[in-house]
């Protein structure tokens, strides 16, 4: 305060600024109860004006779907096509000539039926899933009907219908009203073609109507003129409906509404004590809000301590975990620490993937290398131009055309792009033209034998893997030149159970009753190979080096024929994953044999 200048003025109390507050929240606390008061009258006003407007509305459109449908079920009955068609195909001949006659006449006659019943269907969805309707056709005994209500409340109604027929006690519509009869709104007409109507269950009715009404308690009384009774139903507290309350020898019910293609009128009540019950909500609505105040400012405090510093040390460490990709899980929220967990778990695992994606592409790369030795084998290439000069010498021209040709297919198909995929058949076409190479080169001749199912010589597989195990059985097998004898067999097994590659023939077999033929008839799962044996007639493997092919040591150094075999079977290992099966034997008979069994797809039975 300035030298000189005084505070004037009385001076205020706490005591009184509190009072004068809590005055004037009472104050608030009345006025807001008046105006309470005022709009709850106004908006009970205006509550049911607007239940009459629109339960207005949706009894003038049911109306207008009365009268509509009376319009179709006298079309029906009076010529209708489909109750002609079903009429048709009831007229019983006298007798059938044969079986498939009478056959065909009960297909059409369920037909005919069907067809009527997809009509009723059409009718309920267009005019509404509440209303049902039917055909009888008394000369027959025949009774169609369809609709949106639920099949046993639909079956009672027929029961009852077709009762009331025996007894000739049904009634029919007059003047193109609808009648009530018991606890159904219908119209029923009789034609030449038969009795046809529809009906809607009052409930049904009534419940469409009260399902509007903004009050928890309303009620709907149905009036019949005609009967001078009513039909009451009462919206329930829960929401449901009551059933309906017969009172008979009633009144006529004051501010009713009158249907003009309908003998009943209808009058809504509401129980609007909710309204009045809640005059008393604004005066406690300020005492809560006061309570209301204190407790968010202690919310407040404890959420800004509590639970916001517990997300800002989540988002440090958020920030640190991008550069050490570690979390600290020493927090004090356990859904925070856990979360962290799951951080550091995903991390090292994106560490061992891409540690595991580096070894594939390695081994990708080795695989890949030694493909392309095979098909570099610059001997090979200087053999055959010496044999050319050779030829050329003695002047065999005709053995230097074949030889050539020979050649030409032996390039073109050893040259082909990267580790594309060839069929079965041009495999061991081309196998055969690496024989017949041979035979020029080594002047002998080999016998070659192939067995190969049709429905197999159009399945891709990756190319010189029967090249690879033939080339590896004239070069080391065979010592016999004069009596060189390979065979080729290839063809399509099934294994009853999906799973890893079987290691012999004991676990697969010919597929020849099927996938669901099991001893105990239940179905399973069925996996399809392919099956490649090459067998020779040489002098088979040495056991130490069978012995090493049977434990998958191939060699790493690239000599001698385990550059042919490692890669056919890293190949094979590659593109068919570890179910892909290598095996070698000597068989009893003599000789070297190599099983190759490559997975195809899996069928489910």
């Amino acid at each position: 305060m300035r030298p000189g200048r005084e505070r004037t003025g009385k001076k205020r109390t706490l005591t009184g600024q509190i009072s004068r507050i809590v005055l004037i929240l009472i104050l608030v606390g009345l006025l807001e109860a008046g105006a309470a008061y005022t709009m709850l009258e106004w908006y009970h006003d205006q509550v049911a004006e607007l239940e009459y407007t629109i339960s207005d509305i949706y009894l003038s459109e049911i109306d207008q779907n009365f009268n509509l449908i009376n319009v179709s079920i006298q079309s029906m009955v009076y010529g209708g096509e489909e109750v002609r068609q079903v009429l048709a195909t009831h007229q019983i001949p006298a007798e059938y000539a044969e079986e498939t006659e009478k056959l065909a006449y009960i297909l059409e006659r369920n037909h005919s039926i069907r067809q009527l019943k997809e009509n009723f269907a059409d009718m309920a969805l267009y005019y509404g899933s509440r209303f049902n309707f039917f055909y009888i056709d008394p000369e027959n005994k025949l009774l169609v009907e369809n609709g949106g209500s639920e099949y046993m409340r639909r079956m009672l109604f027929c029961e009852m219908l077709e009762q009331k027929l025996e007894e000739g006690e049904i009634c029919y519509t007059s003047n193109g009203k609808w009648f009530l009869m018991e606890d159904y709104l219908c119209t029923i007409y009789k034609g030449p073609d038969g009795i046809g109507g529809a009906y809607i269950w009052a409930g049904d009715f009534a419940a469409s109507i009260l399902r509007m009404s903004p009050t928890e308690c309303s009620s709907i009384d149905i009036y019949d003129l005609t009967e001078q009774c009513s039909l009451v139903y009462e919206k329930l507290e829960n929401g449901l409906l009551s059933d309906g309350r017969r009172i008979t020898d009633a009144d006529l019910p004051e501010d009713f509404y009158r249907l003009d293609h309908a003998g009943v009128v209808c009058r809504f009540a509401m129980d609007t004590s909710d309204y009045e019950n809640a005059v008393i909500l604004p005066v406690l609505f300020l005492g809560l809000l006061g309570v209301y105040l204190v407790v968010m400012t202690v919310v407040l405090l404890y959420t800004r301590r509590h639970v916001l510093g517990q997300v800002n040390a989540f988002y440090n460490n958020l920030i640190e975990y991008k550069e050490t990709e570690r979390f600290d899980v020493e927090t004090g929220i356990e859904e925070f620490a856990e979360a962290g967990k799951v951080l550091n778990q995903r991390s090292e695992e994106i560490s061992q993937l891409k540690i595991s994606i580096y070894e594939e592409q390695i081994c990708r790369q080795r695989v890949e290398l030694d493909y392309a030795q095979l098909q570099i084998r610059p001997h090979f290439y200087i053999n055959c131009l010496n044999i050319i000069h050779s030829m050329a010498q003695e002047r065999l021209t005709r053995e230097i055309q074949e030889f050539v040709v020979h050649i030409s297919r032996y390039f073109r198909y050893i040259f082909k792009k990267g580790m594309e995929p060839v069929t079965v058949g041009k495999e061991l076409e081309f196998t055969e033209t690496y024989l017949r190479i041979l035979e020029c080169m080594n002047d002998t001749e080999y016998r070659y034998e192939v067995s190969c199912d049709p429905d197999v010589s159009e399945t891709e597989i990756s190319p010189l893997i029967i090249q690879t195990f033939v080339e590896n059985a004239v070069k080391h097998n065979l010592d016999d030149a004069e009596d060189c004898l390979i065979r080729v067999q290839v063809e399509r097994l099934f294994r009853r159970e999906a799973g890893a590659a079987p290691g012999g023939d004991e676990d697969v077999g010919r597929r020849e009753t099927g996938p669901e033929d099991s001893p105990d008839g239940q179905s399973r799962d069925v996996r399809e190979w392919l099956k490649i044996q090459v067998w020779d007639n040489g002098c088979g493997f040495e056991e130490a080096a069978l012995e090493r092919l049977r434990t998958g040591d191939f060699g790493t150094d690239g000599s001698g024929y385990h550059i042919g075999i490692r890669n056919a079977v890293a190949r094979m290992k590659m593109i068919y994953g570890e179910d892909a099966y290598v095996g070698f034997s000597n068989p009893e008979d003599g000789g070297a044999r190599v099983d190759i069994l490559i997975p195809q797809k899996e069928e489910t039975s």
